[in-house]
C-alpha cells in the first residue's frame, strides 16, 4: 500500500513501516474490518466515517490513519504503534477498536473508498471497497 498522506486526514503521519523501530517504536497497518459510511454524498459536504479495526496485540495504540488519494479513489489504512521493548502483550481478548474520518466531498461524481483489511496468503493486500456515488446540493 503506498504511504503517503492527503490534507483531509485526521492525523497527519509519516510514511508507515513494519521495519521503522527507530526510537523503540513499531508501526503496523491494523486490519480494518468494518466501516461506517454513507451510501452517497452531497457534493461539498462532510461526513463522519467510522472505521473499525483489529489491532494485533494488547500493546498496540492508534498512530493514526494512513490515507492516499489517486483522483477518485482514496486508500485508508489503520496505522498502529507499538513499543519493541514492550512485554506482557495478549494476541487474545477484545483487540477491537473504532476511529473514525472526517471526509469533505470535492467531486461531482463518485469515490471509490478501498480500507486495508490485511493481506492474503500470498502476501497480496485486501481492501473492503465501497463506492460512493456524489449528488448535487439541489438533486437532494
Amino acid at each position: 500500500m503506498k504511504k503517503s498522506i492527503i490534507i483531509f486526514s485526521i492525523v497527519i503521519l509519516q510514511g508507515c513501516s513494519v521495519d521503522d523501530n527507530s526510537n523503540g517504536i513499531i508501526q503496523d497497518l491494523a486490519p480494518i474490518t468494518s466501516v461506517n459510511i454513507p451510501t452517497s454524498f452531497i457534493a461539498s459536504k462532510s461526513y463522519e466515517m467510522g472505521i473499525n479495526y483489529e489491532r494485533p496485540s494488547s500493546c498496540h495504540y492508534f498512530a493514526g490513519l494512513d490515507i492516499t488519494q489517486k483522483n477518485n479513489e482514496v486508500t485508508i489504512g489503520v496505522v498502529n504503534h507499538s513499543k519493541t521493548s514492550s512485554s506482557n502483550c495478549s494476541k487474545s481478548g477484545d483487540l477491537s477498536k473504532t476511529t473514525s474520518l472526517k471526509f469533505v466531498v470535492e467531486r461531482n461524481d463518485f469515490y471509490i473508498f478501498r480500507f486495508w483489511k490485511g493481506e492474503n496468503s500470498l502476501g497480496e493486500d485486501e481492501f473492503i471497497i465501497k463506492q460512493i456515488p456524489v449528488a448535487q446540493p439541489d438533486d437532494e
